[in-house]
Order: C-alpha cells, then structure tokens, then sequence
C-alpha cells in the first residue's frame, strides 16, 4: 500500500501545484492520483472518499475542458468570485449533502469515521466544482477539506498523507491569496 500511497501523493501534488499556479495540467495530473487515492481509499474502507475520487475524476474531465476553453493571452485562468447568493446556497448544500452522506454512510456501510470522512468529502467535492468553474472561493473549501484530511489520515496511521495534507493546506492558503491577487491585479488593470 505504501506505493500505492506514494504514487497517490506525488500526482495529486503536482496537480495542486499546477492548480495553484492556474495551469491547466492540473487536470491529468489530478486524474493520476484520482486513480491511486481510489484504490488506497477502498482498502481503508474510507468509502465516502473512494467515491469521490470518481467524482473528482469526472470533475477532472470537466475541468480540463473548461479550463481549456478559458485561458486568456498569456495562457493562464482567469479566477472569478462568487455572488453573495450562489455563496448562500453552496453553504446550504454543503451541509446538507454532509448530513445525507453520513447518514448513508452510517445506514448502509461499516465506515471507519462516518462524520470525518462525508464531510471532508463534501467539500472535497464543492471544492473541486467551485475550481473547475474558477471560482477564488474553492480555496477556501480545500483549506476546510484540508484540515479535517490531516486528522483522518492521521487517525488511520497514514502520515505520508496526512503530511500531504498538510503540504496542500498550505498551497491551498498561498493559492487564495495568489488568486486574490490576481483579481486586484486584473481589476486595476
């Protein structure tokens, strides 16, 4: 499992890295390491996560033709923010998607750490919707999923991820300020 693990981290640590940086080979790096976490994630019976790697590699291919079709001149993605309203009812989602999830979860598996695991996943999965739209407030998102991946992986003895998570919570945190930016920069342009 530990190369499968490494082979996970390495992947989907280049596709945080072209993320941050706006590059749109983010997407097939993210479906490396898509691939990987599946697998690693079924064998630790994070059922919540195995599933979310098919929808972040659906997400993948969405995204990958989005940003694709949205670069600008100099080749970059131009971020966006979101409106107070579409903010609103992301939250309302969330939650409850959350809810439902780990209601599921708990109803239909033997899951490790229901609650953990469906809500890191479901913002795992906003997150990555919110990115694939360009959309600054994913950061945000990935900075929560962030945080609460460290303590699973750290509870399932899986430190090399959990270091990883680490590593990602940081770059989510440099990309939102990276992105903000890049909206001043653009707006005083």
């Amino acid at each position: 499992m530990l190369y499968l693990e490494i082979t996970a981290v390495v992947f989907s640590l280049l596709s945080v890295w072209f993320s941050v940086n706006r590059n749109v080979l983010t997407w097939p790096t993210g479906i490396a390491g898509v691939i990987a976490y599946f697998i690693l994630f079924y064998y630790q019976r994070l059922y919540a996560d195995t599933l979310l790697q098919v929808i972040f590699f659906i997400q993948a291919i969405y995204g990958w033709n989005n940003w694709g079709e949205n670069l600008d001149k100099e080749k970059e993605i131009k971020p966006e923010v979101m409106s107070k309203n579409l903010r609103v009812l992301f939250s309302i989602l969330i939650v409850g998607v959350w809810i439902i999830t780990a209601l599921l979860l708990i109803m239909y598996t033997k899951p490790n750490i229901p609650w953990a695991d469906s809500a890191a996943s479901t913002l795992s999965i906003f997150a990555n919707l919110l990115l694939a739209r360009r959309k600054i407030e994913n950061w945000v998102l990935w900075i929560m999923a962030d945080l609460i991946y460290i303590g699973i992986f750290v509870y399932n003895e899986m430190y090399l991820s959990a270091f990883t998570y680490f590593v990602f919570l940081i770059m989510a945190t440099v990309a939102l300020f990276s992105w903000k930016n890049s909206l001043t920069e653009k707006a005083s342009s």
